[in-house]
């Protein structure tokens, strides 16, 4: 029995910086992907300042397609500004963010789309991380350790694929505009009850450009964001 398309109307967030490479690709793949999985979908693409052709094959994609829009910012604000953006224009109760670079795709979190309507945030995980360095496996060990010591929590994954109901960003006020939004909704979300489940995605190595969660002015920036939030939860209040 086909379980397709599933009984879901979804929002798709594209949060992209410079993916000129990668990114028609990745929203035809996309967009292909919805077609077959899902009910009914929109795909919010979200230029964050891009200095290269990544405004204009959006703008070209958003006309040939009615499913298809584009959100720009003048500047970039970060991953986290990118998804907010698309979240306050979302016309479907249930948003998912996808990167424009490519390394998952829709069909990838199906398992995770599946549990979708019984949880308030789903959080998919990956298992194989193929093209990470010694360092980029470091800094990730590292964030879940933070967050399992300072804030109890165990998940298995943080910074990559979460599927949202879009209440949820009505309920958690969350500060950090860049690449921490991801944990810091998590940890939001478990402070408040709210049910949090998890799931396996694909993880596809990048095929062109370079990560920008790695840089060092982002690490430094995700720190300074961890530490404000454990500070404010845990000390600010009782003064």
């Amino acid at each position: 029995m086909n379980d397709f398309p599933l009984d879901i109307n979804l929002t798709i967030v594209v949060p992209c910086f410079n993916e000129e490479q990668s990114l028609e690709d990745t929203i035809k793949t996309n967009s292909n992907d919805a077609n077959r999985i899902l009910k009914n979908f929109e795909i919010i693409i979200v230029d964050d300042g891009s200095t290269d052709n990544t405004p204009k094959i959006a703008s070209a994609l958003s006309k040939k397609d009615s499913n298809i829009q584009l959100v720009t910012h003048k500047k970039n604000l970060g991953l986290g500004a990118a998804i907010l953006t698309g979240a306050r224009v979302a016309k479907y109760d249930l948003i998912t963010y996808l990167p424009g670079d490519g390394q998952v795709y829709l069909g990838d979190i199906v398992s995770g789309l599946k549990k979708a309507k019984d949880a308030d945030l789903v959080l998919t995980y990956r298992k194989e991380r193929s093209d990470y360095n010694v360092y980029r496996k470091l800094l990730s060990w590292g964030l879940t350790q933070l967050l399992r010591i300072l804030f109890g929590l165990k998940y298995k994954d943080y910074n990559w694929v979460h599927i949202y109901k879009k209440s949820i960003f009505s309920k958690l006020e969350i500060e950090s505009k860049g690449v921490f939004f991801l944990g810091e909704i998590v940890i939001k979300a478990h402070k408040q009850g709210m049910k949090i489940l998890e799931a396996e995605s694909i993880y596809r190595p990048r095929r062109s450009g370079f990560s920008k969660t790695a840089k060092l002015r982002t690490v430094v920036n995700a720190f300074f964001d961890l530490s404000r939030i454990w500070y404010k939860i845990y000390f600010a209040r009782e003064r």
